[in-house]
């Protein structure tokens, strides 16, 4: 009986420490994919504050497709977990020396209010949007 228990709880630790290691690595892979090049952006800051995890990825995941892909003035609007969501609206492209760039504002919905943010991103060599203010 007592061994069966122990054995229980070795491997109720294991599959914890298994599950905390792999959202680890999960962040880990966050950090370095380009898709989530803008996440020292607008919602590193005050902005941000608030964001879930999840919701921070899928604000990020919202600009970068926003500055990527949609034309001037078409807001991509996105929808979080727990209420919280936003909007972003690209502007015209424009250039800072060779280097393609794009103003954008941000609106968030979060916790009952709503809060809004302009930031500047440039496409680096490898593609991939940089914030620049």
């Amino acid at each position: 009986m007592w061994l069966m228990f122990e054995r229980s709880v070795c491997l109720a630790l294991l599959s914890g420490l298994a599950f905390a290691l792999s959202g680890c690595l999960t962040m880990a892979g966050i950090e370095r994919n380009p898709a989530y090049s803008l996440r020292n952006g607008i919602l590193a800051g005050e902005f941000g504050s608030g964001l879930s995890d999840i919701n921070r990825v899928q604000a990020i995941q919202a600009e970068v497709k926003a500055v990527s892909e949609n034309r001037p003035g078409l807001t991509l609007e996105w929808q979080g977990r727990d209420g919280v969501s936003g909007k972003v609206t690209p502007e015209q492209v424009f250039e800072i020396g060779s280097q393609p760039c794009r103003r954008y504002v941000h609106e968030l919905r979060i916790d009952g209010g709503q809060r809004r943010r302009a930031g500047t991103a440039c496409r680096d060599e490898d593609g991939n949007w940089q914030p620049v203010s």
